[in-house]
């Protein structure tokens, strides 16, 4: 029972502190509303326009190949039928000698 009542003295005395006033802001600053920052610029410059995938040509067997190597991955595996033909067209064929290094991290 003992053991109840201190378990009840350290609950009420959480109930009870107060901020160190050397936590607390000033006055002042806690009625202004905080200013938002935006990175994004408006404008006749800066116009949303709705995307438009580049169309690079490639052969039957290029397609072929790509969606062979896309279907693999779980990013592409799922995409429709359009959605996979513009990706497809999207992508620009390149080569590159046996142990050329291609990325750089």
């Amino acid at each position: 029972a003992e053991n109840d009542d201190e378990d009840s003295d350290e609950e009420d005395d959480d109930d009870d502190e107060e901020i160190p006033e050397s936590h607390q802001k000033p006055i002042a600053q806690l009625a202004r509303a905080r200013q938002s920052v935006s990175a994004e610029a408006y404008g006749n410059w800066n116009k949303k326009k709705a995307f438009v995938a580049p169309k690079h040509p490639k052969t039957d067997e290029q397609k072929a190949r790509l969606n062979e190597t896309l279907q693999k991955s779980f990013m592409f595996s799922e995409l429709d039928k359009e959605d996979m033909e513009t990706i497809l067209m999207a992508m620009k064929e390149a080569t590159f000698d046996a142990g050329k290094k291609v990325i750089n991290e």
